[in-house]
């Protein structure tokens, strides 16, 4: 009753403390060194992506189907090449497929030049590719 109702007060003192965490390292260097050892493994990775990001003009998706269809449709070799090989696995892919040289930029000598296009094919029918270049469009 005497606390539910509030009717007596008393004056106590009291004495009121902090606690304060204070982490002491024996070997800071084991703690350190695998974070830095990441970041110099991971830097120059980040740093080529920038590059290619600045000298493409044009950022990937992240592997999707689209990306696979709309870069890899445009090379008249690269798709005879791949014809035989339309079962998937390694045991269907033909040799001439295997020996193929291919690249990413302009394909040339396709639709008499109408449509300026990106994508993989035989290194003989790339070139390299503008930046600011509108392709997929009719010239």
């Amino acid at each position: 009753m005497m606390i539910a109702y509030g009717q007596w007060k008393t004056i106590v003192n009291t004495t009121q403390s902090e606690g304060v965490n204070v982490y002491s390292f024996s070997q800071p260097l084991n703690l350190v060194l695998p974070y830095f050892i990441s970041l110099g493994i991971a830097l120059p990775f980040i740093i080529a992506g920038f590059l290619a990001l600045i000298k493409n003009g044009v950022s990937a998706t992240d592997g999707s189907f689209m990306q696979i269809i709309t870069t890899s449709t445009g090379s008249a070799i690269l798709d005879k090449a791949a014809a035989g090989g339309c079962l998937g696995g390694d045991e269907s892919a033909p040799k001439e497929l295997k020996d193929l040289k291919i690249r990413y930029g302009e394909i040339i000598g396709r639709d008499d030049g109408r449509i300026k296009r990106a994508g993989f094919g035989a290194e003989d029918e790339i070139t390299d590719l503008e930046k600011g270049a509108k392709y997929g469009i009719a010239r």
